[in-house]
C-alpha cells in the first residue's frame, strides 16, 4: 500500500512538472511569435531599402566619410541597408 501511493505521488509530480513546463514553453513561443509579427511590422511600415553600391562613394558614417577604394569597400548595414567601411563595422548594433 505505502509503494502504490509513492508511485501516484511522484507520477502526480511528474505530471505537474511536465504541464508547468509544456506552459513555459508556450509562453515562450507566444512571445516568440509576438516578436516576429512585430519584426515584420516594422518592415512593412518603414520599408528600409538597400543603398546600391553605385550611389555611395563615401562611407555612410559621418564621422569617417572615408572615400570607397579599390582596397576600401563598402559593407551594407542589415540594418539600414547604407553602406560603410570596414573600420565603420564591428558587426554590432548603434
Amino acid at each position: 500500500m505505502q509503494c502504490e501511493a509513492t508511485f501516484v505521488n511522484k507520477m502526480a509530480k511528474l505530471r505537474q512538472e511536465t504541464e508547468a513546463a509544456i506552459h513555459e514553453a508556450n509562453t515562450r513561443l507566444d512571445q516568440a511569435e509576438r516578436d516576429r509579427a512585430e519584426v515584420l511590422h516594422l518592415q512593412n511600415t518603414f520599408r528600409l531599402s538597400w543603398v546600391p553600391d553605385e550611389l555611395v562613394n563615401y562611407c555612410s558614417n559621418s564621422k569617417c566619410r572615408a572615400p570607397f577604394t579599390q582596397t576600401r569597400r563598402r559593407h551594407h548595414c542589415r540594418c539600414c541597408g547604407r553602406v560603410f567601411c570596414h573600420n565603420c563595422t564591428d558587426q554590432s548594433a548603434q
